[in-house]
């Protein structure tokens, strides 16, 4: 008799609209498990878009998942992109999801809505250098039958005037020493801002609990900087090769990552793509700089192959992995290349429905 009801005060008002949401999880392990789950709202090729962005929020509100992703596939075949992406968190609809970026392209691929092994365009929002809100781009998406492979914009190392300040209202926010974080701290761009942490034991992150208070004073410190939230490693759980091999080739793994951005009303999630693919210019930038520097100089050719591991979200039992190849010239001392790639799998439940 519910359900009766419901049907009939959805047909009578004409305001509500129904939307399909297909749950998808992105940055799976080998074996299709964990991974952090989004929603993917495919619509209509002859549908305005994108949606107001209340519209999506109120979508992605009721999901629940950290970001919903809805997506349009271009039916213009002179257009300059293929498919066009909006993202939104149950708060705001404002800037790039990575996570969500393979959850979408991984539905596609599964569905059959866009071609194996192929180089899509994706056409989405991201912020800018200069301004706070977010602006148009076009993103090289690689889609294949195992992977989805995401080629981000270069890095943006936003200028701070006062890094102290930072990292002691990072600290406080925290409830940690000083003394426990490594000497740099930055807020770093590849397609969304987040502050980039490094401290120097895994037992001190694994210490940190988000409490309300916790949260509170992420979200004001994240809305003075106008990032979206901190992006946590430890020194003691970097690994990686001490000399480029014979490819020019260095390969890091980065254990026990954590991402807190209560702000966008995400505690913390099981895995980040744009935020994992800043860690790693942030890592190559202020570690790594030494072993480029010490690569033999018999080998010319100067641009470099970073291929980094990201384990995320085990502190909370969703132990998940993102992958994040990193072209760097040590000569100019440039970003050529950032890309993030990772698996993906329809959760069990795959499709639900939503009004609004």
């Amino acid at each position: 008799m519910e359900k009766q009801k419901e049907s009939a005060f959805i047909k009578s008002n004409s305001d509500q609209r129904t939307f399909t949401i297909n749950h998808v999880h992105a940055f799976v392990n080998d074996e299709g498990d964990y991974g952090n789950p989004a929603g993917v709202v495919v619509l209509d090729p002859k549908a305005v878009f994108p949606l107001q962005n209340q519209t999506m929020i109120n979508v992605a509100k009721q999901v629940g998942y950290p970001e919903t992703a809805f997506v349009q596939i271009c039916g213009n075949f002179s257009s300059t992109f293929d498919v066009d992406v909006r993202f939104a968190t149950p708060v705001s609809a404002n800037g790039f999801c990575g996570h969500a970026t393979v959850a979408t392209f991984g539905f596609l691929l599964n569905s059959k809505l866009v071609p194996t092994n192929s180089v899509l365009r994706m056409r989405t929002t991201v912020l800018g250098e200069n301004y706070n809100g977010p602006q148009l781009t076009i993103m090289a998406i690689k889609c294949n039958k195992d992977f989805v492979e995401m080629e981000q914009k270069l890095p943006i190392f936003h200028a701070v005037k006062d890094l102290s300040i930072l990292k002691e209202r990072i600290a406080n926010s925290l409830n940690l020493p000083i003394s426990s974080f490594y000497e740099t701290i930055e807020i770093v761009n590849t397609g969304g801002k987040d502050a980039i942490v490094a401290l120097k034991q895994k037992s001190v992150l694994d210490g940190v609990k988000l409490t309300q208070e916790v949260c509170e004073m992420i979200s004001e410190v994240s809305k003075t900087y106008n990032i979206v939230g901190y992006h946590l490693f430890t020194l003691d759980s970097l690994i990686y090769d001490n000399t480029p091999n014979d490819s020019n080739t260095i390969s890091v793994t980065v254990k026990d990552v954590r991402n807190f951005a209560p702000l966008e009303d995400i505690p913390e999630e099981a895995a980040t793509g744009s935020a994992c693919g800043a860690m790693a210019c942030f890592i190559v930038n202020h570690i790594l700089t030494p072993v480029l520097e010490a690569k033999p100089s018999k080998i010319t050719n100067n641009e470099v192959h970073i291929k980094f591991t990201f384990e995320q979200g085990r502190i909370f039992g969703c132990p998940s992995v993102i992958f994040s190849h990193i072209v760097y010239d040590k000569a100019r001392k440039i970003f050529i290349s950032v890309k993030v790639s990772g698996r993906s799998q329809e959760s069990p439940a795959k499709r639900s429905i939503v009004v609004v």
